[in-house]
């Protein structure tokens, strides 16, 4: 069994332990009571508050790798510095939000897909929201940039390998090397945007990414960032700032104007019909970003639209607004 290639599962955390409660031990039972033998454990805290790191070092021991970051990184970087705690022979990286928890052959599925797939980077499986009573699968893109998930167009001809343009990030298994060669997840991100950003860059150069339902894992949504106080603010500033960030990145002809008039017509809208002064500065944040962070998206545009033209990503993964039709795959 110690020729199966090492998996290290990255749960990043901030106030999990008064946030979350029995669905982060939950979630931790969940990483360990995976049937796949060759894995470790690293819960990585983005310097809590709380005591989640404290509770963690005392509750489970060696049995999980503990760290603490001396600020809060958000999701994106924060994942970045968790990866230089993996072990160096771990092949692959699940990188497990502190509110999901994980099937027990999870772990052990995904690598046996990805280790018959070379040509895949990332993969997840079926994601089940129980308070909303959702599922999902994986997503595409809307002409607006929004994500779409397959799930409510499954059936059962539903194949047991689909491909997507972004895995979402609650569970997503990825190739450690190609995660630390692309550069993980854009920093400036922070939180929200960053599946699709990771999705459209793999894309670019030629790597798949594909879902499956032949294994799932529930997914407690918001659990941390919804029972903060300033949560719901942070949520719709990180989400349209970053969704602008990627259509102005990627998107190119009538893609970009088609994006960037729905979005402008979103904000247009909003700006006019929101009495909340604070949410009003918060749309107006979201307006100037781009201008903040220009030089940064043209850098990463130069880098990528041309390659995202050239194999016309666009064409078959973004689907029209706001979602109409099943998409083409290529199965």
């Amino acid at each position: 069994m110690t020729s199966l290639p090492k998996v290290s599962i990255v749960i990043l955390t901030y106030n999990a332990r008064s946030t979350l409660g029995e669905i982060f031990d939950k979630a931790v039972l969940s990483a360990l009571s995976q049937d796949y033998p060759n894995i470790e454990i690293l819960v990585v805290d983005n310097n809590s508050s709380d005591e989640t790191y404290e509770y963690v070092k005392t509750k489970y021991g060696s049995s999980v790798k503990a760290v603490k970051l001396p600020k809060n990184y958000g999701y994106c970087l924060g994942n970045n510095l968790a990866v230089k705690y993996a072990s160096r022979d771990a092949k692959y990286l699940l990188f497990q939000n502190p509110d999901v928890i994980l099937a027990k052959d999870y772990v052990r599925k995904l690598v046996e897909m990805m280790e018959e797939s070379r040509d895949v980077v990332a993969i997840q499986g079926l994601e089940v929201q129980p308070l909303k009573r959702v599922i999902r699968l994986g997503g595409l893109l809307n002409e607006g940039g929004y994500s779409v998930d397959l799930a409510p167009r499954l059936s059962n001809n539903t194949p047991l390998r689909l491909e997507v343009l972004l895995v979402f990030g609650a569970a997503m298994l990825v190739r450690r090397k190609f995660f630390e060669a692309l550069g993980g997840f854009s920093p400036e991100l922070f939180l929200y945007g960053d599946e699709a950003d990771f999705g459209l860059r793999a894309r670019a150069l030629g790597f798949k990414l594909i879902s499956t339902p032949i294994t799932s894992y529930l997914h407690v949504v918001s659990g941390t960032t919804g029972k903060l106080e300033e949560g719901p603010l942070l949520a719709y500033y990180f989400a349209n700032r970053n969704r602008l960030f990627l259509i102005l990145r990627y998107f190119h002809g009538l893609h970009l104007l088609r994006a960037l008039v729905i979005n402008g017509a979103i904000i247009l809208l909003h700006l006019l019909t929101q009495r909340r002064p604070l949410l009003r500065r918060v749309l107006v944040r979201t307006i100037l970003a781009p201008f903040k962070y220009l030089k940064r998206n043209v850098r990463v545009r130069r880098k990528y639209v041309g390659l995202i033209k050239k194999r016309k990503i666009l064409e078959r993964f973004v689907v029209k607004w706001p979602y109409s039709r099943w998409p083409p795959f290529r199965r």
